[in-house]
């Protein structure tokens, strides 16, 4: 069966209720005032992400405690 990545990350998102979040200018907006908790780019961009959206992280990462966000380790 051949498949092209597109086709196959598209079914698993649908199969698996999986929605991904865009980048939003308002993420970027509360990045630039999120204290320097953790140091990872993109981690901080979860962590806006999940401020912005009152939505839970998973994530064994205990230093997203200090931002106050739902998490679930």
């Amino acid at each position: 069966m051949d498949i092209s990545f597109e086709e196959l990350a598209s079914t698993q998102l649908a199969v698996n209720q999986i929605c991904v979040l865009p980048i939003e200018p308002l993420h970027l907006a509360l990045l630039l005032r999120l204290p320097f908790f953790h140091r990872d780019p993109f981690d901080r961009l979860l962590a806006v992400q999940t401020l912005a959206t009152g939505m839970t992280l998973v994530s064994a990462d205990p230093i997203f405690n200090e931002y106050g966000l739902l998490l679930i380790r």
